[in-house]
């Protein structure tokens, strides 16, 4: 089961286009399933609606009105990771966070939660474009994540499951919980 979060309501129609192209919409228990939700993933503080401006470029979303000349402004639903995934069974398996170089330390932020209880397995995550990794890396390992960085990417797991793996990060494991992990 994986969850695809965006703030751009151009990607949602595609990530469910590609979804049911690759078998993904099955209801049925235990089946492989992508839901996709429109959101702008954030810290959690603030507003629970967000106004951005896209511009030309599929994907590419401001918070606000910072654009000079935006295609357009929607109002979009904003929300953390916490707020979305914590009420789901069992761990999640594989988390990917894109922010384009500058979102990913706040949205990180916003799952202090599902962090602390170590219930991401493996982590990917961009690089900030001007911090580089290191204030990724600084606030895993105060939830107990040990991290590599691949390129300008941080992969990262929770202590426990890289030393289970031996050593190794995003490695998979045999999972101690429940087979309704995400």
């Amino acid at each position: 089961r994986g969850v695809a979060l965006d703030a751009d309501p151009r990607i949602i129609p595609l990530l469910r286009e590609s979804a049911a192209l690759n078998g993904l919409v099955s209801s049925e228990a235990n089946a492989s399933s992508l839901e996709a939700r429109l959101m702008l993933v954030s810290d959690g503080s603030g507003e629970k609606q967000a106004t951005v401006s896209l511009d030309e470029h599929i994907g590419v979303v401001a918070d606000g009105h910072e654009r000079e000349r935006p295609v357009s402004i929607v109002k979009v639903r904003r929300g953390s990771l916490d707020d979305e995934l914590s009420s789901l069974p069992g761990d999640v398996h594989f988390l990917s966070i894109h922010g384009n170089g500058f979102f990913e330390l706040s949205i990180l932020r916003g799952a202090r939660a599902l962090l602390a209880a170590g219930r991401i397995r493996c982590l990917l995550v961009t690089c900030p474009v001007e911090e580089g990794c290191a204030p990724l890396r600084e606030l895993l390992s105060g939830f107990g994540y040990v991290a590599e960085e691949r390129l300008d990417w941080l992969a990262a797991s929770p202590g426990a499951v890289a030393e289970a793996a031996g050593g190794k990060i995003c490695e998979p494991v045999d999972p101690p919980t429940a087979h309704n992990d995400l």
